[in-house]
């Protein structure tokens, strides 16, 4: 039995391993989630690569932030600061 959560209108069911990353991929301790205009899902997360983006069909579109030691920092502005350019329009 799939995991409900939420209530009313806004329930969500839990979809393990929805997003499909590239091989030896995982994301690690997820801080942040955001989608923008076009429903692509920005993850946040603390393992090797700290930026994923998936389309909303989960599909892998890209990842930055492998060079920076922000998401070994447990640094708590950048998930702030994307969600910020997000709403801006100034993602890469």
């Amino acid at each position: 039995m799939p995991v409900i959560l939420g209530s009313g209108e806004h329930r969500y069911r839990v979809v393990e391993s929805w997003a499909k990353l590239p091989d030896g991929w995982d994301l690690k301790d997820v801080a942040s989630v955001a989608v923008d205009s076009r429903d692509r899902v920005y993850v946040f997360n603390r393992g090797a690569h700290p930026m994923v983006v998936l389309s909303r069909d989960s599909d892998f579109v890209k990842s930055w932030g492998e060079a920076s030691s922000i998401a070994r920092t447990g640094s708590t502005s950048t998930p702030t600061t994307i969600c910020t350019a997000l709403t801006t329009g100034t993602t890469r």
